[in-house]
């Protein structure tokens, strides 16, 4: 019986489909198989993969994830530097509507256009919240940065940085 672990194999036949960025390849009854772990909807939903995912919720097949087996599926060769982006932001999405082909660079950039990455007080690293950040940018004539730095917990490099405009530029 074909299950989801023996669906990518590395036996090369003509009319079998390469499925991912090793040299593994899917067959037609594979590629059938691939295709009903897909919940397809209509042809602008996301396509969400049914089968075993990873920790970030992408679809795996064989240490493959399923978005790039249906990007290949659908638009053939991928090298293994290509990243296959999802324009819907849904990881296990399996729609090739959704799936664009790109670099890791464009990939990062997406992040940051999308306001994916954690920047400022969601990152966890920042001890100031912006509005701490600005009461010190008030107080910069009246306090020491040393004076600062006490109250708020932070070094005084932190605070000059503040004040100089190196941190949280975008703060008025």
């Amino acid at each position: 019986m074909l299950n989801e672990k023996s669906m990518c194999y590395r036996r090369r036949a003509p009319h079998q489909i390469e499925c991912g960025a090793d040299s593994a390849v899917l067959s037609p009854l594979e590629t059938a198989l691939f295709w009903s772990k897909v919940n397809v909807g209509y042809q602008f939903e996301c396509w969400p993969w049914t089968g075993t995912k990873s920790e970030r919720g992408y679809g795996v097949v064989k240490n493959v994830r399923a978005h790039r087996i249906a990007y290949r599926l659908i638009n053939g060769t991928l090298d293994k530097s290509d990243v296959v982006r999802h324009s819907c932001d849904n990881p296990p999405c399996c729609n090739p509507k959704h799936l664009l082909r790109g670099t890791q660079q464009d990939n990062s950039q997406d992040c940051l256009d999308r306001g994916r990455t954690a920047r400022g007080e969601r990152s966890g690293k920042w001890r100031l919240t912006n509005e701490q950040a600005l009461e010190i940018k008030a107080y910069s004539s009246s306090l020491s940065a040393r004076e600062l730095s006490r109250r708020y917990g932070v070094s005084t490099t932190t605070i000059s940085h503040i004040r100089n405009g190196k941190r949280r530029k975008y703060l008025a």
